[in-house]
């Protein structure tokens, strides 16, 4: 009829065609998701207006497919859902007002009292019902969403980068990059000691070579030969014991000291990040 023919040019198939209607009925949640997305070009990854949308439209789309709709029922239902949240976004329009042309649109589903109504009466009690608890009952949060912008973030790191260790030494520093301060510590220790070892080898390696050089005769007493074979096993021990603990106590001084440093460098970041100025609540002024 011609009544039929009008309101399906007005409601039926605006937002989504016949084919899509087709298509969103025979598709789960993620699919409709990606359907819708790509069609109404929304950055839900980064916006949270296109979040909100793309989740209200999924809804939407789902409960409707759910209810068991037909095609020209799925589109008339999103052209109605499309419409009213478009009247808050672009319009700005009265919750009154916003209920008030629901009521017109689900006034234009009925036809001639000669034909059927897009719509039974339960399933405009229902879709009055999903929208009541969808839109209309969070229609203060819509409308904020869409009347306030979006404060950008804007997210400041500091880099400290240290400079490369002096030429000349034998071996790289090792990096300290995600280990504990115990093993860090014991490395560096061990580092040190191995430097001191290296440097006091090249220069016993100089010292003898320029004694190669300039050779020096040196007499020997009679009794040399046979000065090892007078110590006892009392005498061993003690030189071992005086040995280990002139070593050990250089280490430890060593140690302490890498620590010092540690810990100074540790406040030195620590004062640094307290002293960064707090971000600005408007983008505009941080920019």
């Amino acid at each position: 009829t011609e009544c039929s023919s009008e309101q399906d040019s007005v409601l039926a198939y605006v937002q989504l065609s016949k084919e899509e209607s087709e298509q969103m009925l025979l598709m789960n949640v993620h699919e409709i998701q990606s359907k819708l997305r790509d069609k109404f070009c929304l950055d839900s990854e980064t916006s949270l207006k296109d979040a909100a949308v793309l989740d209200y439209y999924v809804g939407a789309t789902h409960w409707g497919q759910q209810q068991g709709y037909s095609v020209q029922q799925l589109s008339v239902l999103f052209t109605m859902v499309h419409t009213l949240l478009n009247k808050i976004k672009e319009e700005q329009v009265p919750l009154v007002d916003l209920i008030s042309e629901f009521h017109n649109m689900i006034a234009m589903t009925c036809r001639d009292t000669t034909t059927e109504n897009i719509f039974s009466i339960q399933q405009s009690k229902a879709i009055t019902d999903f929208l009541s608890s969808s839109l209309f009952q969070h229609y203060t949060l819509y409308q904020f969403l869409f009347s306030t912008p979006q404060d950008e973030e804007i997210i400041t790191k500091d880099f400290f980068v240290e400079v490369p260790v002096p030429y000349g030494v034998p071996f790289p520093k090792s990096l300290d990059e995600g280990l504990p301060e115990e093993i860090f510590t014991t490395i560096s220790a061990l580092e040190s000691l191995q430097l001191e070892t290296a440097t006091e080898s090249q220069e016993d390696t100089d010292t003898s070579e320029t004694k190669c050089e300039t050779p020096i005769e040196v007499e020997l007493p009679p009794d040399a030969n046979n000065i090892f074979e007078k110590l006892t096993p009392e005498d061993v021990k003690a030189v071992i014991t005086e040995t280990c603990a002139v070593i050990l106590n250089n280490l430890e001084k060593d140690v302490e000291k890498k620590i010092t440093q540690q810990k100074a460098t540790a406040l030195t970041k620590l004062n640094m990040i307290q002293n960064i100025p707090p971000l600005s609540g408007k983008s505009s002024d941080s920019k």
